[in-house]
């Protein structure tokens, strides 16, 4: 259903915008430090590693290898056909025909098949490895293993392709008769790194890391992003959509300029993006960059493609401002791109490279020293936590160190504010010593115009730490003041005159910024009401009483030891919430014209461990005194230690002077953080607009949520969804088209039974895809445990068209042979499998070299070039002379010649999927192996037109799947990033 809406024209906003600019200056970058970057970023990331996790990649990894070293073993037996026969050297494969400078990877290859039990050094003992004789072990089918392992892992698509073609065309590589980089082409590399798991992942983790840089970024200075070795993109795509346009510079390098030309094409819809050649091999300053002209560098898997890595990473530091963050994304382990990118000269390190003796890859535990080495700090790693995805990919974060400067200075102490600290016990004293001095001289260099008035008897001078922190124990008692039942008099530990405690309680110290007068005094707490009353008693000058309640440090109780009544700090349990209330009630007798705030300022609980029963009941004091005086400004603090009491001081005192408004937060050597409770706001519907003809490129517009669900009727919130068969895409028809979705169930009508609420759940839904959709529940199946909602949602359409074609139309028979023309998508692939079950053999022609290996690789009989003038003749040969006996796909001019004289042609996607019978007919293959999820490539929502524009292009490999997911952000971003306001930068502060 779509949603019209008559909306008045807006008005022409102006609003300013970045630049560009001209790096340099050293500018210093104020940004958090790494560490605190990770750690912000922690809950977004553990929901990426969450959704990571079910691609199941720990075991993917160890079959892949385990197909492709197959591959890789018949390759080289290709090579040298005795190799499975008679013991043979590296030197017999180059008299065979090896190019010598394969000579590493063969090596290698030997090596990892050694590993894997493929090959084994010769004689037995293996003394002569790895330069002696060897012997391989007979593979298995490779093509064969490749099968189950996209049966298997079809989400692994673009990984399992681009090996498996570089791997059937090895030996002609190897002897020199194909060009590796022709291997390369047809968008398999695009795919790999926009979309592939891998790379979905790690571009997932560098966006939440991102995110919070931009989140920290101060709004009133240009963000400068530099990316170096940008290849086709990938990462670029998946972060774009977070940076603000308004304050953005976005500088896009590599080295190649046709690389440089593909990205201005891809990304023209983005103004605030620069595109410039940059070689890191070479010096930038000669190249066009200025040193410290970039706050943020990207480098996803381009540093490691350096010559020498130690003079590129300083070259990479020499771009950042000081303080500025690189983010960089490496691969650790080489034998996932053997298959893909071993045969390319600049994938081996120079001959001498102590780092990188065998792989341009440097070993996960090399890179944190190594980038200390050259200059950087803070060095923070995410990524995966498992150990297999741990030792293959890291994504890194490190900083330029900032230049030494003075502490940021404290804001101003306010000249009407009575500040009193109240600690619990002595211990806390010298804490609140030092916040009471700061409080009344921030910066620490104002005298005081004269001494306080002191009549505490008794009070020793505290000492002076050689940090300048006062750190004395304070055991002075004002004998005048002194409470009852055993609490703490109104001592103070007092230097130098600057705070002090009057006889009558109210304590104050002289002095202050802009030449007023700062009140602050530290105090022993108690629960009398008449001394806090004493305390807090206004002055004609107060306009603000701030009580800051520090109390006393106590352990949790250690596990299965019962606390003790009257003994221990159980004893008082409830001392400070006394305290609390004893404040709250002297704030009662202020004039209403005094506004009144108590912070209460506590310990983070030690890990592991309960809080304190005191802590509890603090905290639950607090929040019933909040509750019964909402006029009282209650925060809560909670102050992790840091290395100095001085740094603790200053950090308490700062946020003291602030502004007051948040009621939570967390103050940490590296930041400050505010928790916030925020409201479940539902996901926006939203739905794809294939109805408008004036737009080639649809888009997601909002729309209204389904009505709820009827008799028989499901209400499914979308995870993944496949886009529809051609024919429903086009612009300007009406969408009554059918196409696959999975995600959860969120309501079901009357009569529904064997799916409900919380399921999940794939199937068909009706009209165009969309977040949110209304569909019959005979249309649905519940997903298998352990399968993905991406998984899930290619299994429906496509067999089921493959189904209706080539059984209820074609009749398709054991001893025929399917002609598939020109069709490598999820529809092709499930009616190559339904062949196949069949009994049926496949011609297969294809447009790209890559789509003929991956229908040969799923198991064609044959495969042909279907742009090649004489493939129609090829069908006739390969069928001796009869033709095929039915056709599936696109029928162009010319190909009817290749069907036998009672031939059958049949469209694949244009039969009604939506009969319910058929439907669970269908969906029951799964038990025979032929209904299974198809290999595909998983879109974030957001990027709907680069998934259609791969549609276009005519290479397509497996099926296409748009993944509704917050880990990739709104799927409602402009394209025009020029038409975004300031205000509408994500996360943007």
């Amino acid at each position: 259903m779509r949603c019209e809406l008559e909306v008045e024209q807006p008005p022409t906003i102006t609003w300013g915008r970045a630049a560009p600019y001209s790096p340099g200056g050293d500018e210093t970058c104020v940004l958090p430090m790494p560490g605190v970057i990770l750690a912000r970023a922690g809950e977004q990331i553990e929901r990426v590693r969450t959704a990571w996790r079910a691609t199941r990649y720990e075991r993917f990894l160890p079959e892949a290898n385990h197909a492709l070293l197959h591959r890789f073993a018949g390759a080289l037996a290709r090579v040298l056909p005795t190799a499975t026969t008679t013991p043979f050297t590296v030197d017999d494969l180059i008299a065979a025909g090896l190019l010598p400078r394969h000579r590493r990877l063969v090596t290698t290859l030997l090596r990892l098949l050694r590993e894997h039990d493929l090959a084994h050094p010769w004689p037995e003992d293996g003394c002569s490895w790895p330069e002696g004789r060897w012997l391989l072990t007979s593979p298995a089918d490779p093509d064969e293993l490749t099968r189950e392992l996209l049966q298997r892992h079809p989400a692994f698509l673009a990984e399992v392709a681009l090996s498996t073609r570089v791997g059937r065309h090895l030996p002609a590589v190897l002897r020199g008769e194909r060009n590796p980089l022709d291997l390369l082409d047809d968008g398999l590399l695009r795919h790999l790194y926009d979309v592939a798991p891998v790379c979905r992942f790690t571009n997932r983790v560098a966006r939440a890391l991102l995110g919070q840089i931009i989140a920290a970024w101060p709004g009133e200075r240009t963000l400068r992003v530099l990316e170096v070795g940008a290849g086709t993109g990938g990462t670029t795509a998946a972060l774009l959509p977070l940076l603000p346009p308004h304050l953005t510079r976005y500088t896009l390098t590599d080295p190649s300029p046709l690389a440089c030309a593909a990205a201005r094409h891809r990304f023209s819809g983005h103004g605030f993006l620069d595109h410039h050649r940059l070689d890191l091999n070479t010096d930038p300053t000669s190249q066009g960059f200025t040193s410290g002209g970039h706050d943020v560098v990207i480098a996803a898997n381009a540093l490691h493609t350096a010559r020498d890595l130690p003079a590129a990473l300083d070259r990479v530091r020499s771009l950042l401002a000081p303080g500025g963050h690189l983010l960089a994304i490496e691969t650790h382990d080489p034998g996932p791109l053997l298959g893909a990118f071993g045969t390319l000269e600049h994938a081996w390190p120079a001959e001498d490279d102590p780092l990188r003796p065998r792989t341009v890859l440097l070993r996960r535990e090399q890179w944190p020293p190594l980038l200390r080495e050259c200059g950087f700090t803070h060095i923070a790693r995410a990524g995966d936590d498992t150990r297999s995805g741990r030792d293959a990919f890291s994504i890194l974060l490190a900083a330029r160190p900032r230049a030494r400067t003075r502490p940021r200075p404290l804001p101003p102490a306010a000249t009407k504010t009575r500040w009193i600290i109240a600690a619990e016990s002595e211990n806390e004293l010298p804490l609140a010593d030092a916040v009471a001095r700061l409080l009344t001289t921030p910066d620490g260099n104002t005298t005081p115009s004269g001494p306080a008035r002191n009549t505490t008897a008794g009070t020793p001078e505290s000492g002076t730490a050689e940090d300048g922190t006062t750190r004395g124990n304070a055991t002075g008692r004002d004998a005048g003041t002194a409470t009852r039942g055993g609490g703490g008099g109104a001592g103070t530990a007092t230097r130098g005159g600057t705070s002090g405690v009057t006889g009558d309680g109210a304590g104050y110290a002289t002095g202050g910024a802009a030449g007023g007068v700062g009140r602050a005094v530290a105090v022993l707490a108690g629960q009398e009401p008449e001394r806090w009353r004493d305390l807090v008693s206004g002055r004609p000058a107060d306009e603000r009483v701030a009580v800051t309640f520090v109390p006393a440090e106590r352990a949790p109780h250690p596990d299965n030891e019962p606390p003790h009544a009257g003994t221990g700090s159980d004893a008082s349990a409830g001392a400070g919430a006394g305290v609390l209330r004893a404040i709250a009630r002297a704030f009662d007798a202020l004039p209403a014209s005094v506004r009144r705030s108590l912070y209460v300022v506590t310990r983070p609980s030690t890990p592991g461990r309960p809080p304190a029963p005191a802590d509890a009941a603090i905290r639950e004091a607090a929040r019933s005194i909040a509750r019964e005086h909402p006029a009282l400004h209650l925060p809560h603090i909670t102050l992790h230690p840091g290395e100095t009491l001085a740094a603790d001081a200053r950090r308490l005192a700062r946020e003291l002077l602030s502004t007051p408004g948040e009621h939570e937060i967390v103050l940490t050597p590296r930041g400050r953080f505010v928790i916030r409770e925020l409201p479940h706001t539902p996901p926006t519907p939203y739905v794809l607009d294939l109805e408008d003809s004036d737009d080639p490129e649809p888009a997601w517009i909002r729309t209204t949520p389904p009505p709820p669900p009827g008799p028989g009727m499901v209400t499914v919130e979308v995870r993944a969804a496949t886009l529809p068969p051609a024919p429903a895409r086009r612009p300007g028809t009406r969408q009554t088209g059918w196409w696959s979705c999975a995600g959860l169930v969120t309501a079901v009508g009357d009569g529904v039974s064997g799916i409900r609420p919380g399921d999940r759940a794939a199937g068909l839904a009706p009209g165009a895809p969309a977040s949110h959709v209304l569909t019959s529940a005979r249309l649905l199946t519940t997903t298998p445990a352990g399968t993905t909602d991406a998984e899930a949602a290619t299994a429906p359409l496509p067999n089921l068209h493959a189904h209706l074609a080539l059984t209820v139309q074609a009749k398709l028979s054991p001893d025929e042979t399917l002609l598939l023309h020109d069709d490598a998508t999820g529809f092709g692939l499930a009616a190559l499998r339904h062949a196949r079950h069949c009994g049926a053999r496949v011609v297969a022609a294809a447009r790209t070299p890559a789509q003929r290996d991956l229908l040969l690789t799923f198991g064609a009989w044959r495969v042909l070039d279907a742009l090649a003038p004489d493939a129609p003749r090829r069908v006739l040969e390969l069928t001796d002379g009869r033709g095929a006996e039915v056709m599936a796909g696109p029928a162009p001019s010319g190909w009817d010649r290749a069907l036998a004289t009672d031939g059958r042609y049949v469209e694949l996607g244009a039969a009604d999927p939506s009969d319910p019978d058929v439907f669970a007919e269908v969906m029951a293959g799964a038990a025979q192996d032929w209904c299974l999820p198809l290999p595909y490539g998983a879109y974030p929502a957001a990027r709907v037109r680069d998934a259609l524009a791969s549609m276009r292009e005519g290479a397509t490999l497996g099926e296409i799947v748009l993944c509704f997911d917050p880990a990739d952000g709104p799927a409602l971003y402009e394209v025009d990033h020029e038409a975004s306001p300031p205000d509408q930068g994500p996360g943007f502060v």
